[in-house]
């Protein structure tokens, strides 16, 4: 199996991770965060006030372009890593401002994980030999 293969599987199982977490959570919700859920503000905007659209509008441009560059990462274009790190780091950083988060120990840590691979992907791009790959596709578009 070629490290182009491996590091394409890679990125699939990350990308399918983070949706199979939700259903996961669902799944075995027993009730015990209820009460937890009940402290939250009715209104869920409140932690916007007035900025929920500028919010609202650059964190779906983060996730798209996180998701477009994604894409090109699998198709090893060199424009492909530098936007999903870029977005991928934006994206870290609008989580610093977020609101507090409800959720199970075993569902942070399956987050965690996700978190993780995302960083392995980063790392790995900009590593020999993905790296080689990388630059060999930038050097035959040429």
């Amino acid at each position: 199996m070629s490290i182009r293969l491996k590091f394409r599987l890679l990125i699939i199982l990350f990308f399918l991770f983070g949706f199979v977490i939700d259903p996961l959570v669902q799944y075995f919700d027993s009730g015990e965060l209820a009460p937890a859920y009940e402290l939250i503000p009715s209104d869920p905007n409140w932690y916007f006030s007035e900025n929920f659209y500028i919010y609202y509008y650059s964190l779906n441009f983060l996730v798209i372009g996180q998701f477009i560059g994604l894409i090109g990462v699998v198709l090893y274009k060199n424009w492909g890593r530098w936007l999903y790190s870029v977005m991928t780091c934006l994206l870290v950083l609008i989580g610093v401002v977020k609101v507090a988060l409800i959720s199970y120990g075993w569902e942070a840590v399956l987050w965690e994980i996700n978190n993780m691979l995302a960083g392995a992907i980063i790392l790995a791009m900009f590593s020999p030999p993905i790296s080689n790959e990388f630059n060999k596709a930038l050097e035959s578009d040429s």
